[in-house]
């Protein structure tokens, strides 16, 4: 009987410990109680029934060899002796204290006969472990139902207007009226008084004790305004830039943010307040530094059934909204910016595809009075040219500055997840909402609007390989409509670009045209997809490309607090404008797609080549070399190098004879015509361009052969430019391929161009055949299909490339093409990078230390 509780009471606190640390990070559900309830009887009986004794039995075995025929041995009349073996066995019993084995106690969570202290001690452990999920997941019910909650929070600003979420139970503090005032006012042309904007006469328990003051902003120009209420509430907005213009304030950018599900308290620490956001946290440091314009939150704002769903009743649903606006975090990323939403299944239940039946009713009504009511107005019906809303909807549109925006609602009119993935009839969005959605992706925008942003609280790839059905990876009819209709609207010109949330990962995926059909490569359609704010990640990564449909860019499942910051910026005169997302994950900005070392600027004019010199003036001069600074030439044998031919040129880089090469680069195709004898109406060209990251085919080739590496980057070679007369240029010293920091050991720079490269030297360590055997296996990388980006540059889309990382070249072509383009220095692209992405404080911080 004692050994058996004693072994029970060992597997059982084995299993509060190992589950409440999972549940701590990753909730799942609470069974800690029932193996506590099993642990407490056993542990108890186990300490009054296991002996405080053991017994100790010792065994003695003495071997005694004797010679019988000694003294035949010793006369000498036999030479053979005759031994006997004696054994004796000796056996004691004893009966002993057993030993404390402290360490032994504390881990495993049994009782200890001969200690009460140790036993106390590890059963406090185990205590403190159910203490922390009962924290956990009864702490907020108990003690923070917010009832009495009152609160106000920014909606959707536009350029006219701004909404206000207010919450008051209090009756005596009604009305509650808000004023507003020009924060800054520069006189006389902004008035800095504060003036009243609206009022709350009263509210009810019907909405929650909610209502939206609708603030009209009578200003023509972008301001930021403060506000405050009646009931000791206060905070700020910025007014956003009209539809087609760009903003006036934080440098011209237009900045906006994406994010979604957070849970409080996770990873849980027991010295948070229950209803703390540690992503929030995060979010509050790096905000003053953004000039966001608004958060567009993806979804999962609430997560009914995490920790435990305490019921399915309206006010279950309720005070989970109450809660998350009470959390001391909320006030520093709420009251001074705009938070707009989208509708997930965790407002409902999780994975919900039932429609509108169910617990839907009672699930929406909060979502409709905290969020839909402070949301931008509803989508508008297909065919009315966008100018009739779709009453009621659950899903929404609107312009700001040079972006248009869809947020879809993904889960009250979908199908069932179990349906075939390719069933034709299977809708994530329903009839009426794919009208309207792809009305919306169909009609032209007004002038100055160049992009296209679609919120879905669901990722669009299929790359997430774990629960795919309840993604649009699950509905891959609809899915192919839709992108037929994204791959039409962004060969007119305008940039499509998804955000989505759920997966509590980070995945950017690319979604290229079909090869050889009537759509561009640069009708390329591209998600991002990031959540949590605050929430747990997946520690194993469930992300993975397996055709060419959904291309990875980029992937990172590690940080509990993930939201993405989308800028849009015009580089110059006229309409083109670049799009830059950045991802924060723990507070840390972790990536963006500035670092993939080439980037794309649309609509650039080409009827002369002075836009672009214009454009590439707005991020530094133009570097000076011995072909000129901006060039704008046409095949020309005569300047000796083999850019100015038409022949195919593997992949390379630039400038490998300088002692510092240009950084980047820029090439913008003006125009391309076939030989005049023929008629080249349809005819391929040619001329293909080619990228290859070199830093990715570096970390291939150090993978693949460690030798390899190494001798490309200890071999130092000589470089030179001596093909035009008069002519020799070399650097400072020899350089190898690759270049690597000595302080870091990162790739610093790569160096390959063989037109460009001296004698292989005969005195390294290295010799010149370990040196060929290496630059073979880096040829081969640099060939291989998956590595290689091919495209075809178009009149209009100029190409700059991180020239010490992206090597380039291009497939032979026939006729005459018009390039122009430039080389710019790296330090003064940095200097240009920091200064736009930085307060100059800060950027004096890093550069003088």
């Amino acid at each position: 009987m004692g050994d058996h509780t004693h072994r029970t009471a060992a597997i059982t606190s084995a299993g509060i410990r190992i589950l409440s640390l999972i549940f701590l990070r990753w909730p799942a559900s609470p069974i800690i109680y029932t193996l506590f309830a099993i642990y407490v009887p056993t542990f108890i009986s186990s300490y009054f029934t296991e002996s405080k004794y053991e017994l100790v039995d010792e065994v003695d075995v003495v071997l005694k060899e004797d010679i019988l025929n000694k003294d035949e041995i010793a006369s000498g009349s036999t030479d053979e002796a005759v031994v006997v073996e004696e054994i004796n066995v000796e056996e004691t019993a004893a009966i002993v204290k057993k030993p404390l084995n402290p360490l032994g106690t504390l881990l495993k969570g049994t009782p200890n006969p001969n200690s009460i202290l140790l036993t106390v001690l590890t059963f406090l452990i185990n205590v403190a472990c159910v203490a922390m999920v009962t924290d956990m997941v009864y702490s907020p019910r108990w003690f923070h139902p917010s009832h009495d909650l009152s609160f106000a929070r920014v909606g959707y600003v536009s350029d006219t207007e701004a909404k206000l979420l207010i919450r008051e139970p209090d009756q005596s503090k009604m009305p509650v009226t808000v004023e507003v005032h020009i924060k800054d006012a520069k006189p006389p042309f902004d008035n800095p008084l504060w003036q009243t904007a609206g009022s709350v006469k009263w509210t009810t328990n019907e909405t929650d004790y909610t209502a939206v003051v609708t603030i009209p902003l009578s200003h023509s120009k972008q301001r930021v305004y403060e506000w405050r209420t009646s009931n000791n509430h206060t905070g700020e907005f910025t007014s956003a830039p009209k539809p087609g213009a760009m903003p006036e304030l934080f440098d011209g950018k237009f900045t906006f943010l994406s994010t979604s599900c957070i849970v409080p308290r996770l990873p849980y620490n027991p010295f948070d307040h229950p209803l703390a956001f540690p992503g929030m946290r995060h979010l509050a440091k790096v905000l003053p530094n953004l000039g966001a314009q608004f958060m567009l939150f993806l979804g999962d704002f609430i997560y009914i059934e995490v920790p435990k769903q305490f019921g399915s009743s309206v006010e279950n649903y309720r005070q989970k909204y109450r809660q998350v606006y009470a959390s001391p975090d909320w006030p520093a990323v709420g009251q001074n910016l705009s938070w707009i939403h989208v509708l997930d299944d965790h407002e409902i239940s999780n994975d919900w595809d039932s429609n509108s039946t169910g617990v839907y009713q009672n699930a929406v009504d909060p979502w409709h009075h905290y969020q839909t009511e402070a949301n931008p107005p509803p989508a508008k019906k297909a065919g009315s040219r966008g100018t009739l809303a779709r009453q009621e909807a659950t899903y929404f549109s609107f312009i700001q500055g040079p972006a248009s925006f869809f947020m879809l609602d993904t889960r009250s009119y979908r199908s069932k997840n179990s349906e075939p993935f390719d069933s034709p009839n299977k809708t994530m969005l329903g009839e009426t909402q794919l009208e309207d959605f792809l009305d919306w992706i169909r009609r032209p925008e007004p002038k100055g609007v160049k992009w296209k942003i679609v919120a879905s609280s669901v990722p669009f790839t299929k790359n997430w390989r774990v629960n795919t059905k309840d993604t649009w990876g699950g509905f891959l009819a609809e899915r192919r409509k839709i992108l037929e209709a994204m791959w039409d609207a962004s060969n007119l010109g305008v940039g499509v670009v998804i955000l989505s949330g759920d997966r509590h990962e980070f995945g950017a995926t690319a979604f290229p045209p079909p090869k050889n059909s009537t759509w561009s490569e640069s009708a390329t359609v591209h998600e991002f997809s990031a959540s949590p704010l605050n929430q747990f990640y997946s520690p194993i990564g469930t992300y993975k490309q397996t055709d060419d449909e959904d291309v990875e860019l980029k992937y990172i499942n590690s940080g509990n607090s993930k939201f993405g910051v989308i800028s849009i910026e015009k580089f110059a005169e006229g309409e083109q404008s670049s799009l830059k997302y950045t991802v924060y994950i723990d507070g840390v900005d972790k990536w963006n797609t500035r670092r993939n070392g080439f980037a794309f600027v649309t609509d650039v004019p080409v009827e002369s080549a002075e836009p672009t010199e214009k454009l590439l003036e707005k991020i530094a001069f133009i570097r000076q070399t011995h072909y000129g600074g901006f060039y704008d030439f046409i095949p020309d044998l005569a300047l000796a190098d083999t850019a100015y031919t038409n022949i195919a040129l593997g992949a390379h880089t630039d400038t490998t004879y300088f002692t510092d090469p240009a950084g980047l680069q820029a090439f913008h195709l003006l125009s391309h015509t076939g030989p005049s004898s023929e008629n080249n109406s349809g005819v391929n060209l040619g001329g293909q361009s080619l990228l290859v990251d070199g830093f990715y085919a570096a970390t291939i080739l150090k993978k693949e052969d460690p030798k390899a590496f190494e001798v490309l980057s200890q071999v130092k070679l000589p470089w030179h430019a001596s093909g035009n007369k008069g002519i020799t240029i070399s650097p400072d010293k020899l350089y190898p391929v690759l270049e690597v920091d000595e302080s870091t050991g990162k790739l610093h720079r790569v160096r390959w161009n063989n037109d460009d490269r001296g004698v292989v030297p005969f005195d390294s360590e290295y010799s010149p055949v370990d040196w060929y055997k290496a630059a073979r296996k880096w040829h081969d990388i640099l060939k291989r299909e998956s590595i290689e980006y091919w495209f075809q540059l178009k009149p209009g889309n100029l190409l700059v490339f991180d020239n010490w990382r992206v090597l380039h070249g291009r497939s032979a072509f026939t006729g005459v093409r018009r390039i122009c383009g430039g080389y710019i220095n790296r330090d003064d692209f940095i200097s240009r990078w920091r200064n736009t992405n930085y307060p100059r404080d800060e950027i004096l911080k890093r550069v003088i230390g």
